[in-house]
């Protein structure tokens, strides 16, 4: 029986401005709410996909970031946005887990930022990229979690703090700012947003707990608890 993650999920979403109608005649309006709802339930109808889908996961490749063992029973692949609150909240969830279950999980972390909510989520990215690219695999993650403690949504003056964090890894501060501009950066922020356009990510966090025996995929959406992720892989781990 395939474990169930219960209740419902917070995750940041990407929303469309609201538009108005100005100074329209009141009968006017009557028809284009007739029209425009007659033609948002044949959409609904037609085009609806099923809530919380989940499209391709593309596997775990060499240029990921990673921790945990490649042994690992379970293998947990993270769509995250550093600006984003509810990511936050499930950083520390993954963390935990990690603790609890030593050896029993790898965990992926993919970027996906919100740029369109998260005006400094694209930055943060190419930051940690470039820690990664300029001091390896264990830094990233260090830069990572940094990124999770501070509340820099909406606040540009924030990113200034991108290139002192790096430096307090021992990270050169021209070779991160010249990275930070790079096509090179910038290529593999791409490949991780592609990647989570194929799976489908909505909004953040997304999670894919992947079963490794069986390769059975199970999608988390939104910032489940430690409570309700241990629930989970306990199941699995029976």
């Amino acid at each position: 029986m395939e474990p169930q993650i219960q209740n419902e999920p917070k995750e940041e979403l990407v929303t469309p401005k609201k538009k108005e109608f100005i100074n329209l005649p009141v009968a006017l309006i009557v028809v284009v709410i007739i029209i425009v709802g007659a033609f948002l339930t044949k959409t609904k109808t037609d085009t609806k996909e099923p809530k919380n889908t989940l499209g391709e996961v593309v596997p775990v490749l060499e240029t990921d970031y990673v921790q945990g063992s490649i042994d690992s029973p379970i293998t947990i692949i993270e769509y995250s946005d550093t600006d984003c609150p509810y990511c936050q909240k499930f950083h520390q969830t993954m963390e935990n887990l990690m603790i609890m279950y030593p050896g029993k999980i790898r965990w992926v972390y993919r970027m996906f930022p919100l740029e369109s909510i998260h005006e400094n989520s694209r930055q943060e990215a190419l930051a940690s990229i470039c820690v990664g690219k300029l001091g390896g695999n264990d830094k990233f993650w260090i830069y990572t979690d940094k990124m999770f403690t501070i509340d820099s949504s909406g606040d540009p003056f924030q990113l200034i703090k991108l290139p002192i964090f790096a430096k307090e890894l021992g990270i050169d501060e021209t070779a991160f700012n010249t990275c930070i501009k790079s096509d090179e950066a910038t290529e593999i922020l791409e490949q991780q947003i592609q990647m989570g356009i194929k799976a489908k990510v909505k909004g953040t966090p997304l999670s894919i707990v992947i079963i490794n025996k069986t390769g059975e995929q199970i999608p988390v959406f939104g910032a489940k608890s430690t409570e309700q992720m241990k629930e989970a892989i306990d199941a699995i781990l029976k």
